[in-house]
């Protein structure tokens, strides 16, 4: 009977090891297709960037050596230097910064504001105009470049300059070309670079906070505005973070707008795309120089946006969390 208990005894204890070992040998299988996944997956995303500071510091002699992969045999920082001498680096960088960085404040404070008039408050043609908003981001920003130029040429101040015409004169015309009004303009009335979807992700978010929140503020005697500046605004610290880094890179990235009516300000988008026609003159098109040349222009161009992602991305990627947008 011992010898019978003792064998079952044995055999639970086998079964008992080759699970422990099969979960370990899964465990460890999983791990390795993690790492693999995860390694492929960032490999592809890194790839351009790896290969555009690869290229930018090597001589041109070593674009086309098959010897040389990734690692130059010597390095050079003269591909960029040209680069940033071609595009007035030092200039537009920050003519473009401040530019960009006033515009993204801007749009987040109006964007921010209008979402939180759609969700909390209840008007005659809200979802009208929400369906408005939203009908904003599937129509292509080329197809209103024309109306914004003359637009913008020839500004009257919303028909207020229509009232010259009724004193015997012309209407009182202003000419925003060439000036950060357009910019002004656009992001504080919430008409920026992809603002029907700021408002409709602000829209969205405002109106999942607890209405706690706004009723213990009006007890308090806080008005409509101030529960907006004091209460709801302060707590939607995740969707305005995600709002602000992807305008600023759209105002970085734009050249549409920037090139119709800022292209005397020497914006890096504009400076970036007409460098090619710039280097013509002194490379041949299609050298090993004109070709490391470019790659060195992305690189100082889309640098300042890795820079900051770097910094902020652990906030960045906890914020969408927190926001909701995916997930």
């Amino acid at each position: 009977m011992n010898a019978i208990v003792a064998k079952i005894e044995a055999i639970a204890e086998n079964r008992d090891h080759n699970r422990k070992v099969a979960q370990k040998v899964g465990r460890g299988a999983y791990s390795v297709f993690r790492f693999l996944l995860l390694f492929g997956v960032g490999f592809i995303i890194l790839y351009p960037i790896l290969y555009m500071f690869s290229m930018a510091i090597r001589p041109g002699e070593q674009v086309y050596d098959a010897a040389v992969i990734w690692i130059p045999k010597t390095l050079t920082a003269d591909n960029i230097i040209r680069a940033a001498t071609e595009m007035e680096y030092g200039k537009s960088f920050f003519v473009t910064a401040g530019l960009v960085l006033m515009s993204t404040v801007l749009q987040c404070l109006s964007c921010s504001l209008v979402g939180y008039g759609f969700a909390k408050f209840k008007f005659k043609g809200r979802n009208l105009l929400f369906a408005l908003v939203l009908f904003t981001l599937v129509v292509p920003a080329q197809t209103i470049t024309l109306s914004l130029f003359v637009n913008y040429t020839q500004f009257d101040w919303f028909g207020i300059g229509q009232l010259g015409r009724l004193f015997g004169g012309e209407a009182w015309i202003t000419p925003l070309l060439n000036t950060i009004w357009p910019h002004f303009i656009a992001t504080i009335s919430a008409s920026g670079i992809r603002a029907g979807l700021f408002i409709y992700m602000f829209r969205s978010y405002y109106a999942g906070l607890p209405i706690e929140l706004e009723d213990a503020a009006y007890i308090d005697g806080s008005g409509f505005f101030g529960t907006y500046l004091r209460v709801m605004w302060p707590n939607a610290g995740p969707i305005t973070l995600v709002t602000f880094l992807l305008t600023f890179v759209w105002y970085w990235n734009d050249y549409t707008q920037s090139a119709m009516i800022l292209n005397e300000f020497n914006l890096m988008s504009v400076e970036f795309s007409q460098l090619q026609s710039s280097l013509s003159s002194v490379l041949s098109p299609g050298s090993a120089e004109m070709t490391i040349t470019m790659q060195a222009a992305c690189l100082i161009y889309v640098l300042p946006i890795l820079i900051m992602y770097i910094i902020l991305q652990r906030k960045f990627t906890e914020s969408i969390v927190k926001s909701g947008i995916v997930g």
